[in-house]
Protein backbone atom coordinates (compact mmCIF):
# COMPACT_ATOMS: atom_id res chain seq x y z
CA UNK A 1 0.00 0.00 0.00
CA UNK A 2 1.31 3.43 -1.01
CA UNK A 3 0.34 6.43 1.17
CA UNK A 4 1.12 10.11 0.67
CA UNK A 5 1.03 11.91 4.03
CA UNK A 6 0.57 15.62 3.36
CA UNK A 7 1.56 18.37 5.82
CA UNK A 8 1.96 21.27 3.42
CA UNK A 9 2.79 23.82 6.12
CA UNK A 10 4.99 21.56 8.23
CA UNK A 11 2.77 22.03 11.29
CA UNK A 12 3.22 18.62 12.95
CA UNK A 13 6.50 16.85 12.10
CA UNK A 14 6.66 14.92 15.42
CA UNK A 15 3.29 13.34 14.70
CA UNK A 16 3.97 12.78 11.00
CA UNK A 17 7.34 11.10 11.46
CA UNK A 18 6.25 8.93 14.37
CA UNK A 19 3.15 7.68 12.55
CA UNK A 20 5.00 7.18 9.27
CA UNK A 21 7.78 5.18 10.95
CA UNK A 22 5.27 2.91 12.71
CA UNK A 23 3.33 2.39 9.47
CA UNK A 24 6.52 1.54 7.58
CA UNK A 25 7.34 -1.04 10.25
CA UNK A 26 4.03 -2.68 9.30
CA UNK A 27 4.96 -2.74 5.62
CA UNK A 28 3.07 0.38 4.51
CA UNK A 29 4.93 2.54 1.95
CA UNK A 30 4.61 6.10 3.30
CA UNK A 31 5.97 9.28 1.71
CA UNK A 32 5.66 12.57 3.61
CA UNK A 33 4.88 15.71 1.62
CA UNK A 34 6.12 18.76 3.55
CA UNK A 35 8.05 22.04 3.16
CA UNK A 36 11.60 21.61 1.88
CA UNK A 37 13.44 22.37 5.12
CA UNK A 38 11.12 20.57 7.54
CA UNK A 39 12.97 17.25 7.64
CA UNK A 40 16.38 18.89 8.12
CA UNK A 41 15.05 20.92 11.06
CA UNK A 42 13.31 17.90 12.51
CA UNK A 43 16.44 15.74 12.37
CA UNK A 44 18.30 18.40 14.39
CA UNK A 45 16.95 18.23 17.97
CA UNK A 46 18.70 21.50 18.80
CA UNK A 47 17.13 23.44 15.94
CA UNK A 48 15.17 26.60 16.65
CA UNK A 49 12.78 28.35 14.23
CA UNK A 50 14.52 30.27 11.48
CA UNK A 51 14.26 34.06 11.54
CA UNK A 52 11.61 35.54 9.24
CA UNK A 53 14.15 37.79 7.53
CA UNK A 54 12.55 40.94 8.84
CA UNK A 55 9.62 40.95 6.40
CA UNK A 56 6.40 42.57 7.64
CA UNK A 57 3.95 39.92 8.81
CA UNK A 58 1.44 40.76 6.05
CA UNK A 59 4.06 40.32 3.31
CA UNK A 60 5.31 37.10 4.86
CA UNK A 61 1.76 35.71 4.84
CA UNK A 62 1.26 36.69 1.21
CA UNK A 63 4.51 34.95 0.31
CA UNK A 64 3.43 31.80 2.13
CA UNK A 65 0.08 31.92 0.36
CA UNK A 66 1.70 32.14 -3.07
CA UNK A 67 4.04 29.24 -2.26
CA UNK A 68 1.08 27.21 -1.06
CA UNK A 69 -0.82 27.75 -4.31
CA UNK A 70 2.21 26.62 -6.31
CA UNK A 71 2.78 23.66 -4.00
CA UNK A 72 -0.85 22.59 -4.28
CA UNK A 73 -0.59 22.34 -8.06
CA UNK A 74 2.66 20.40 -7.75
CA UNK A 75 0.99 18.01 -5.31
CA UNK A 76 -1.88 17.38 -7.72
CA UNK A 77 0.59 16.57 -10.48
CA UNK A 78 2.48 14.23 -8.18
CA UNK A 79 -0.67 12.39 -7.11
CA UNK A 80 -1.79 11.97 -10.71
CA UNK A 81 1.65 10.60 -11.65
CA UNK A 82 2.24 8.31 -8.63
CA UNK A 83 -1.38 7.15 -8.14
CA UNK A 84 -1.09 6.41 -4.39
CA UNK A 85 -3.63 4.19 -2.66
CA UNK A 86 -4.36 6.80 0.04
CA UNK A 87 -3.71 10.53 0.43
CA UNK A 88 -3.68 11.48 4.11
CA UNK A 89 -3.79 15.21 4.91
CA UNK A 90 -2.67 16.38 8.35
CA UNK A 91 -3.78 20.00 8.07
CA UNK A 92 -5.54 22.39 5.67
CA UNK A 93 -3.36 25.50 6.10
CA UNK A 94 -5.28 27.56 3.53
CA UNK A 95 -8.71 25.96 2.97
CA UNK A 96 -9.77 28.40 0.24
CA UNK A 97 -6.90 26.95 -1.86
CA UNK A 98 -6.95 23.42 -0.48
CA UNK A 99 -10.64 23.06 -1.34
CA UNK A 100 -9.85 23.35 -5.05
CA UNK A 101 -7.29 20.55 -4.83
CA UNK A 102 -9.64 18.33 -2.82
CA UNK A 103 -12.46 18.78 -5.35
CA UNK A 104 -10.10 17.61 -8.11
CA UNK A 105 -9.07 14.54 -6.10
CA UNK A 106 -12.42 13.50 -4.64
CA UNK A 107 -13.59 10.20 -6.07
CA UNK A 108 -10.25 9.52 -7.74
CA UNK A 109 -8.26 8.47 -4.64
CA UNK A 110 -9.36 7.84 -1.02
CA UNK A 111 -8.80 11.00 1.04
CA UNK A 112 -8.14 11.06 4.79
CA UNK A 113 -7.84 14.09 7.08
CA UNK A 114 -6.57 14.22 10.66
CA UNK A 115 -8.59 16.84 12.52
CA UNK A 116 -6.02 17.68 15.19
CA UNK A 117 -8.22 20.55 16.45
CA UNK A 118 -12.01 20.46 16.17
CA UNK A 119 -12.05 24.21 16.84
CA UNK A 120 -10.23 25.69 13.87
CA UNK A 121 -6.79 26.89 15.02
CA UNK A 122 -8.29 27.16 18.56
CA UNK A 123 -10.55 29.91 17.23
CA UNK A 124 -7.68 32.23 16.33
CA UNK A 125 -8.14 32.07 12.56
CA UNK A 126 -11.88 31.43 12.36
CA UNK A 127 -12.60 34.94 11.11
CA UNK A 128 -9.51 35.34 8.96
CA UNK A 129 -8.34 34.05 5.59
CA UNK A 130 -7.26 30.74 7.09
CA UNK A 131 -10.84 30.01 8.12
CA UNK A 132 -12.47 30.57 4.73
CA UNK A 133 -14.03 27.41 3.26
CA UNK A 134 -12.61 25.24 6.05
CA UNK A 135 -15.88 23.52 6.98
CA UNK A 136 -16.98 22.99 3.38
CA UNK A 137 -13.59 21.46 2.59
CA UNK A 138 -14.12 18.63 5.07
CA UNK A 139 -16.92 17.12 2.97
CA UNK A 140 -14.34 15.97 0.40
CA UNK A 141 -12.73 13.50 2.82
CA UNK A 142 -13.69 9.85 2.96
CA UNK A 143 -12.47 9.55 6.55
CA UNK A 144 -11.68 12.16 9.21
CA UNK A 145 -9.48 11.07 12.11
CA UNK A 146 -10.04 12.57 15.56
CA UNK A 147 -7.96 11.74 18.63
CA UNK A 148 -10.68 11.39 21.25
CA UNK A 149 -14.34 10.70 21.80
CA UNK A 150 -14.60 14.33 22.81
CA UNK A 151 -13.20 15.35 19.41
CA UNK A 152 -15.66 13.08 17.65
CA UNK A 153 -18.64 14.58 19.48
CA UNK A 154 -17.35 18.13 18.99
CA UNK A 155 -16.92 17.61 15.23
CA UNK A 156 -20.46 16.26 14.95
CA UNK A 157 -21.95 19.11 16.99
CA UNK A 158 -20.13 21.70 14.87
CA UNK A 159 -21.28 20.07 11.63
CA UNK A 160 -17.69 19.56 10.50
CA UNK A 161 -18.02 15.84 9.79
CA UNK A 162 -20.57 13.07 9.51
CA UNK A 163 -20.85 9.81 11.44
CA UNK A 164 -19.69 7.94 8.34
CA UNK A 165 -16.54 10.01 8.00
CA UNK A 166 -15.33 9.98 11.59
CA UNK A 167 -12.78 7.53 12.97
CA UNK A 168 -11.37 7.85 16.50
CA UNK A 169 -7.66 6.95 16.63
CA UNK A 170 -5.64 8.13 19.66
CA UNK A 171 -2.62 10.41 19.38
CA UNK A 172 0.54 8.44 20.17
CA UNK A 173 2.95 9.35 22.95
CA UNK A 174 6.04 11.19 21.69
CA UNK A 175 8.57 8.50 22.56
CA UNK A 176 11.42 10.22 20.67
CA UNK A 177 11.92 12.53 23.66
CA UNK A 178 13.26 9.66 25.74
CA UNK A 179 16.33 9.42 23.50
CA UNK A 180 17.12 13.15 23.53
CA UNK A 181 18.10 13.55 27.16
CA UNK A 182 21.20 11.87 28.60
CA UNK A 183 20.47 10.04 31.89
CA UNK A 184 22.85 12.28 33.82
CA UNK A 185 20.74 15.30 32.80
CA UNK A 186 17.59 13.82 34.34
CA UNK A 187 18.38 15.35 37.71
CA UNK A 188 15.35 15.81 39.94
CA UNK A 189 17.15 16.79 43.12
CA UNK A 190 16.15 20.05 44.72
CA UNK A 191 12.72 21.73 44.63
CA UNK A 192 9.63 19.88 43.45
CA UNK A 193 9.41 21.23 39.91
CA UNK A 194 6.20 21.96 38.03
CA UNK A 195 6.49 22.67 34.31
CA UNK A 196 4.27 24.64 31.95
CA UNK A 197 5.60 24.15 28.40
CA UNK A 198 4.61 25.25 24.92
CA UNK A 199 3.55 28.50 23.32
CA UNK A 200 1.84 30.86 25.75
CA UNK A 201 -1.69 31.50 24.52
CA UNK A 202 -4.80 32.61 26.41
CA UNK A 203 -6.63 29.28 26.05
CA UNK A 204 -3.77 27.48 27.84
CA UNK A 205 -4.55 29.17 31.17
CA UNK A 206 -1.07 30.19 32.32
CA UNK A 207 -2.65 33.03 34.29
CA UNK A 208 -4.64 30.44 36.27
CA UNK A 209 -1.49 28.44 36.99
CA UNK A 210 0.47 31.49 38.18
CA UNK A 211 -2.39 32.42 40.52
CA UNK A 212 -2.67 28.83 41.79
CA UNK A 213 1.08 28.52 42.33
CA UNK A 214 1.20 31.81 44.23
CA UNK A 215 -1.70 30.67 46.40
CA UNK A 216 0.24 27.49 47.19
CA UNK A 217 3.36 29.45 48.18
CA UNK A 218 1.32 31.77 50.39
CA UNK A 219 -0.41 28.80 52.05
CA UNK A 220 2.70 26.64 52.42
CA UNK A 221 5.76 28.93 52.36
CA UNK A 222 8.04 26.15 53.64
CA UNK A 223 7.11 23.77 50.82
CA UNK A 224 10.09 23.50 48.48
CA UNK A 225 8.49 24.02 45.05
CA UNK A 226 9.23 25.91 41.87
CA UNK A 227 7.48 26.55 38.55
CA UNK A 228 9.21 26.69 35.15
CA UNK A 229 7.37 28.41 32.30
CA UNK A 230 9.02 27.49 29.00
CA UNK A 231 7.77 28.49 25.57
CA UNK A 232 7.19 31.24 23.04
CA UNK A 233 5.42 34.17 24.70
CA UNK A 234 2.14 35.57 23.45
CA UNK A 235 1.67 39.29 22.82
CA UNK A 236 -0.17 39.79 26.12
CA UNK A 237 2.38 38.21 28.48
CA UNK A 238 3.58 41.50 30.00
CA UNK A 239 0.58 42.07 32.34
CA UNK A 240 0.88 38.52 33.66
CA UNK A 241 4.60 38.94 34.27
CA UNK A 242 3.90 42.16 36.15
CA UNK A 243 1.47 40.37 38.46
CA UNK A 244 3.76 37.36 38.90
CA UNK A 245 6.82 39.49 39.67
CA UNK A 246 5.04 41.10 42.61
CA UNK A 247 3.54 37.94 44.06
CA UNK A 248 4.52 35.59 46.88
CA UNK A 249 5.96 33.04 44.43
CA UNK A 250 7.94 35.51 42.32
CA UNK A 251 11.34 34.11 43.30
CA UNK A 252 10.21 30.55 42.62
CA UNK A 253 8.98 31.07 39.05
CA UNK A 254 11.54 30.68 36.28
CA UNK A 255 10.59 32.20 32.93
CA UNK A 256 12.11 30.73 29.76
CA UNK A 257 10.09 32.75 27.30
CA UNK A 258 11.33 31.51 23.95
CA UNK A 259 10.76 28.52 21.72
CA UNK A 260 12.29 25.36 23.18
CA UNK A 261 14.18 22.98 20.91
CA UNK A 262 13.23 19.31 21.04
CA UNK A 263 16.29 18.54 23.17
CA UNK A 264 15.56 21.41 25.54
CA UNK A 265 11.99 20.23 26.01
CA UNK A 266 13.15 16.64 26.61
CA UNK A 267 15.68 17.80 29.22
CA UNK A 268 13.09 20.04 30.87
CA UNK A 269 10.62 17.16 31.21
CA UNK A 270 13.33 14.80 32.43
CA UNK A 271 14.25 17.21 35.24
CA UNK A 272 10.66 17.95 36.24
CA UNK A 273 8.32 16.23 38.68
CA UNK A 274 5.00 17.19 37.10
CA UNK A 275 3.59 18.84 33.98
CA UNK A 276 0.67 21.24 34.42
CA UNK A 277 -1.93 21.87 31.71
CA UNK A 278 -4.52 24.33 33.09
CA UNK A 279 -6.19 24.74 29.69
CA UNK A 280 -9.53 26.43 29.14
CA UNK A 281 -10.18 24.62 25.85
CA UNK A 282 -8.43 21.76 24.03
CA UNK A 283 -8.93 18.61 21.99
CA UNK A 284 -5.56 17.04 22.70
CA UNK A 285 -2.13 18.37 23.59
CA UNK A 286 1.30 17.56 22.22
CA UNK A 287 2.82 18.54 25.57
CA UNK A 288 0.60 15.96 27.26
CA UNK A 289 1.76 13.26 24.84
CA UNK A 290 5.38 14.23 25.54
CA UNK A 291 4.71 13.98 29.28
CA UNK A 292 3.19 10.52 28.81
CA UNK A 293 6.26 9.36 26.89
CA UNK A 294 8.58 10.78 29.57
CA UNK A 295 6.48 9.13 32.31
CA UNK A 296 5.67 12.34 34.14
CA UNK A 297 2.70 13.01 36.40
CA UNK A 298 0.23 15.49 34.90
CA UNK A 299 -2.18 17.96 36.45
CA UNK A 300 -4.73 19.10 33.88
CA UNK A 301 -8.13 20.68 33.41
CA UNK A 302 -10.96 18.17 33.20
CA UNK A 303 -11.88 19.16 29.64
CA UNK A 304 -11.61 18.01 26.04
CA UNK A 305 -9.72 14.81 25.43
CA UNK A 306 -7.67 15.08 28.64
CA UNK A 307 -9.89 12.72 30.72
CA UNK A 308 -9.44 10.05 28.04
CA UNK A 309 -5.70 10.02 28.76
CA UNK A 310 -5.46 11.13 32.38
CA UNK A 311 -7.10 8.90 34.99
CA UNK A 312 -7.56 10.95 38.13
CA UNK A 313 -5.45 9.61 40.98
CA UNK A 314 -3.78 6.99 38.77
CA UNK A 315 -1.54 8.77 36.26
CA UNK A 316 -2.36 12.36 37.15
CA UNK A 317 -4.89 14.73 38.66
CA UNK A 318 -7.84 16.39 36.93
CA UNK A 319 -9.26 19.71 38.13
CA UNK A 320 -12.29 21.75 37.08
CA UNK A 321 -11.35 24.34 34.44
CA UNK A 322 -10.93 27.96 35.50
CA UNK A 323 -10.76 26.94 39.17
CA UNK A 324 -7.65 28.45 40.78
CA UNK A 325 -8.36 26.98 44.23
CA UNK A 326 -8.77 23.41 42.91
CA UNK A 327 -5.64 23.78 40.79
CA UNK A 328 -3.65 25.06 43.76
CA UNK A 329 -4.79 22.15 45.93
CA UNK A 330 -3.80 19.68 43.19
CA UNK A 331 -0.32 21.20 43.01
CA UNK A 332 -0.05 20.84 46.77
CA UNK A 333 -1.29 17.25 46.79
CA UNK A 334 1.20 16.07 44.20
CA UNK A 335 4.12 17.91 45.80
CA UNK A 336 3.26 16.36 49.18
CA UNK A 337 2.60 12.80 48.06
CA UNK A 338 5.70 10.95 46.75
CA UNK A 339 3.74 7.70 46.58
CA UNK A 340 1.11 9.25 44.32
CA UNK A 341 3.79 10.67 42.05
CA UNK A 342 5.46 7.24 41.75
CA UNK A 343 2.06 5.70 40.93
CA UNK A 344 1.46 8.31 38.22
CA UNK A 345 4.86 7.71 36.64
CA UNK A 346 4.39 3.93 36.61
CA UNK A 347 0.95 4.28 34.99
CA UNK A 348 2.30 6.67 32.36
CA UNK A 349 4.96 4.09 31.48
CA UNK A 350 2.28 1.44 30.89
CA UNK A 351 0.18 3.86 28.82
CA UNK A 352 3.08 4.96 26.59
CA UNK A 353 4.03 1.35 25.87
CA UNK A 354 0.47 0.18 25.29
CA UNK A 355 -2.65 2.07 24.28
CA UNK A 356 -0.71 5.19 23.22
CA UNK A 357 2.23 3.47 21.54
CA UNK A 358 2.74 4.26 17.89
CA UNK A 359 2.50 0.55 17.10
CA UNK A 360 -1.08 0.64 18.39
CA UNK A 361 -1.87 3.87 16.55
CA UNK A 362 -0.38 2.60 13.28
CA UNK A 363 -2.34 -0.64 13.55
CA UNK A 364 -5.63 1.24 13.83
CA UNK A 365 -4.60 3.57 11.01
CA UNK A 366 -3.77 0.66 8.72
CA UNK A 367 -7.17 -0.90 9.42
CA UNK A 368 -8.79 2.37 8.34
CA UNK A 369 -6.68 2.53 5.18
CA UNK A 370 -7.60 -1.05 4.25
CA UNK A 371 -11.30 -0.36 4.77
CA UNK A 372 -11.08 2.51 2.25
CA UNK A 373 -9.26 0.38 -0.30
CA UNK A 374 -11.86 -2.37 -0.10
CA UNK A 375 -14.90 -0.09 -0.19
Amino acid sequence: MRVLMVDAAGFSPPYNYALAAALRARGVDVAIVEPRDTEALWRDPDALPAASGGLPRSLARIGKGIRHVIGTQQLFTRIRHEQPDIVHFQWLPLPMVDRVLLSRLAGKVPLVFTMHNTSLFHGVASSGVQGWNAVSSYSAFDRIVVHSRYGRDAALRAGRATERQLVCIPHGAFAHYTALCAPERANRHGPFTFVFAGSVKPYKGLDLLVAAFNALVERRPALDVRLIVAGSPGPDIAPLREVADHSAGAQRIEWRLRHQSERELATLLACSHAVVLPYREIDQSGVLLAAVAMHRAVIASDIGGFPEVIRHGDNGLLVPPNNVEALSRALERLADDAELRAQCEASMRVLSNGALSWETVAGQTEVMYNSLRSS
